[in-house]
């Protein structure tokens, strides 16, 4: 499918009539007689998500070996990793035992299908890196539904597990602002580039309003743009973790030091 750009399982069947299409497959894989949509489904749910991860790291060491990755270093030879959850399917009535489950208003169930995935980006890089993602599903022998915290955890463990020498740098959204998940990024060794919103973290916000004297200021000029930067250093993340000086030692590594670094005026606001 991914060979040939088919859009969707259902579109399937149209290739399938197709005489190029069939050649094509017999000729590149060896493939007599393309499958159905539903032959496709049948043998795809019996996969385990896991099995998919040689195929990625096989690819990902051919990237490697061929000096391809090199393109894509970032800064102090790490990479940046972009990280975050989406959702691939959705339905009111089909659905399998590893779905998760959305109860509407109106009394009824929806099910659905998301995943964390992962891709190594570059700003000047047209092409990304995707690796291995992690289904956000019901766990085997739970009742409840899986969530993108605990998928989130479960990939940057085996991120870390298939590529034990890569240097990261994770960004995401301000969804990902939080002491957990900033906790699991710095057990793992990694550094994280995180976005936040005034509306989700009112006090790193009061904090930074604050500053004063604290607040450092950058202008980057080029021939396009002028960037006006803002940042300040040891601020907490929120009023929990706020303790007196002689406690601070009791702070958690990882939660003292967030910077926010908002363009000037009247122009696009990206906030970290």
């Amino acid at each position: 499918m991914f060979t040939l750009k088919i859009p969707s399982m259902l579109a399937l069947d149209s290739y399938r009539s197709s005489t190029i299409h069939a050649k094509i497959m017999s000729s590149l894989f060896g493939i007599q007689k393309m499958p159905s949509d539903t032959s496709m489904r049948e043998i795809l749910d019996e996969v385990d998500p896991d099995e998919l991860r040689v195929g990625y790291k096989d690819v990902f060491h051919e990237l490697q070996r061929g000096k391809t990755l090199e393109q894509c270093t970032f800064r102090d030879r790490r990479y940046l990793l972009a990280l975050d959850g989406t959702e691939y399917f959705s339905s009111p009535k089909v659905h399998c035992p590893s779905c998760m489950e959305k109860k509407q208003k109106d009394g009824t169930v929806s099910y659905y299908h998301q995943m964390v995935a992962g891709v190594l980006i570059h700003p000047d890089v047209k092409s990304v890196i995707p690796l291995c993602p992690e289904p956000i599903i019901k766990q085997d022998g739970e009742s409840k539904n899986d969530c993108e915290r605990n998928a989130s955890a479960r990939i940057l463990k085996k991120i870390k597990e298939d590529h034990p020498r890569l240097k990261l740098i994770i960004t995401e959204d301000g969804l990902s602002s939080n002491a957990p998940h900033i906790r699991d990024l710095k057990s793992q060794g990694m550094s994280f580039i995180l976005g936040a919103k005034p509306g989700d973290h009112k006090f790193l916000f009061e904090e930074f309003s604050l500053a004063g004297s604290r607040t450092n200021e950058v202008v980057i000029r080029d021939e396009k743009s002028v960037q006006y930067l803002r940042f300040v250093n040891g601020l907490q993340l929120n009023e929990s973790l706020r303790v007196p000086q002689n406690r601070k030692r009791h702070v958690p590594q990882g939660f003292e030091i967030i910077n926010l670094c908002p363009p000037g005026k009247g122009m696009a606001e990206n906030i970290f």
